[in-house]
């Protein structure tokens, strides 16, 4: 399954600089489209030079987050989009194994399991959404 990994950004350099070093070592076929909102801390540089194999969409202004997204989504070919916050490392099977459970046909949407940094504990598993589409952190 072809996957277009998503990644927004502002003002956001040292953390996305981390976060793009995972993302390309992680295993699994996959396309890093990183989106900046208008950075103006050389973000775009630092990408462009850094991590030349990723798809960079610079825009004009700040968008916000969810625009964003969708900017980066408009431009990917990937059957599937891996969203990830410019602040989170993940780890070496993070891709495949996020991107496996789509091949059921039941399945729609996946979340991973996210661990505060440098401890076994979890920050949150995941968001549920009620009848009326409002999110909700599982844990």
């Amino acid at each position: 399954m072809t996957t277009d990994v998503v990644v927004v950004t502002w003002e956001g350099r040292e953390v996305l600089r981390s976060c793009l070093t995972h993302l390309s070592r992680a295993a699994g076929s996959h396309r890093l489209v990183v989106v900046d909102n208008a950075s103006s801390d050389g973000t775009a540089s630092m990408v462009r030079a850094e991590f030349p194999e990723a798809l960079l969409v610079e825009l004009p202004e700040n968008v916000g987050f969810g625009r964003g997204v969708n900017a980066g989504v408009a431009v990917g070919t990937g059957e599937a989009i891996v969203l990830v916050n410019n602040d989170v490392d993940v780890e070496s099977a993070f891709v495949t194994e996020i991107v496996a459970p789509l091949g059921d046909p039941a399945v729609g949407m996946v979340a991973g399991l996210t661990l505060i940094p440098d401890s076994p504990l979890v920050d949150q598993l995941g968001v549920e959404l009620d009848v009326t589409l409002a999110a909700y952190n599982r844990l």
